[in-house]
């Protein structure tokens, strides 16, 4: 903390930390352990930008992400700038452009930071250190047992043995969600609600709503278990999507 003309004020922004020797050779090593990984399964390291153009990159992006974005104007162009929230954004949209001729299927990682607002009561970082990888052109379930055997791989390289992989599929909530014909703005508060598990705040926001679809969507929070979760999920589902 700093005392400046009587009032104290931190040092560093909330959210954000310093990584001091022994930590930051933690984070070191695990870092290049996991990326090790993807490299052994075929994957190249790409390198995205720090920060990017707000409406390129919004393209790829949910509202809530692009409410949580940090922006600030470019002096030259007079455009809005953006720290990068997130990376799977950013390959999307290199894939589609600068590697848009190079042929399929592509294996990408990558190990970055990205920035997202969080208030301070969420007890959230707000610079967050990823790594990941994408793999691109290939609709196949094979891809999805592929990143799974990467996943578990991931895991036991950087020594934990006990265990589970949670496999979800965005698609369906917002298919669910959707249902609704909510304002984006309301939609971005209850995805934000649901992602903390704040189930009576999620229903609040519903409220008006038919309540036999309002109990539906709500259960999808139970939905954890094996493969009879997937015909409970069926038995739920209200439109198409």
């Amino acid at each position: 903390m700093l005392t400046l003309n009587g009032t104290i004020k931190s040092l560093t922004p909330k959210g954000v930390g310093t990584f001091f020797p022994e930590r930051a050779a933690k984070k070191r090593g695990i870092e290049e352990s996991l990326l090790s990984v993807f490299l052994k399964w075929g994957f190249q390291e790409i390198v995205t930008p720090g920060f990017e153009y707000l409406d390129v990159l919004s393209e790829g992006l949910d509202e809530e992400l692009i409410d949580k974005s940090y922006k600030f104007i470019d002096r030259g162009t007079g455009r809005i700038l953006v720290l990068r929230p997130d990376i799977t954004s950013q390959i999307a949209r290199i894939a589609a452009t600068s590697l848009a001729e190079k042929p399929g299927p592509m294996r990408l990682c990558y190990s970055a930071n990205v920035f997202r607002y969080e208030e301070e009561h969420a007890g959230r970082q707000r610079e967050i250190f990823q790594i990941g990888g994408e793999l691109l052109g290939i609709d196949l379930p094979e891809a999805d047992a592929e990143m799974i055997a990467i996943a578990v791989e991931s895991l036991k390289k950087i020594g934990l043995r006990d265990f589970e992989i949670a496999m979800g599929h965005i698609g369906f909530f917002k298919g669910m969600l959707n249902g609704f014909g909510l304002d984006s703005q309301t939609e971005g508060k209850v995805r934000d609600a649901f992602s903390k598990k704040e189930m009576l705040k999620v229903e609040g926001l519903l409220t008006g709503f038919n309540k036999a679809k309002r109990e539906r969507f709500l259960k999808i929070s139970e939905f954890f278990g094996k493969e009879e979760i997937l015909d409970r999920a069926e038995a739920i589902c209200d439109n198409k999507e």
